[in-house]
């Protein structure tokens, strides 16, 4: 039985991302929850509750937390699933899953398994 798009690691991460995003987030709150969430991929991914605490950790209001804690939809993560897929493929047709990450400068895969990666990455 194939999961629900909804309950998907992908798309769990992908709603929180867009939850997260708006005019009460400040960038250096954004972009550090970004990075706790990748420095925290796991094959089984976070539960909602999880991606909640890393929102607060990272310095995102309470609201947002809350709203990730309770699954609100952001994002139809459906379509934005199938678009992702489809550009996966297109850079990665070997191995087209996630976490996958592209350097679109570089025009290559990063290696994701190297620990030190996000800090590679041209800013």
């Amino acid at each position: 039985m194939t999961p629900s798009i909804a309950t998907t690691v992908s798309a769990r991460i992908a709603n929180a991302l867009f939850l997260a995003a708006g005019p009460a987030t400040s960038p250096t709150g954004y972009q550090a929850f970004v990075q706790d969430l990748f420095r925290h991929q796991s094959k089984d991914g976070q539960n909602n509750n999880d991606i909640a605490a890393m929102a607060r950790q990272s310095g995102l209001s309470q609201v947002v937390a809350d709203r990730i804690a309770a699954g609100d939809h952001a994002v139809d993560t459906g379509a934005l699933n199938d678009a992702n897929r489809a550009r996966l493929v297109q850079v990665n047709p070997d191995q087209s899953g996630t976490p996958t990450v592209y350097d679109l400068k570089a025009n290559r895969l990063v290696d994701i398994h190297d620990s030190s990666w996000l800090d590679t990455l041209p800013s």
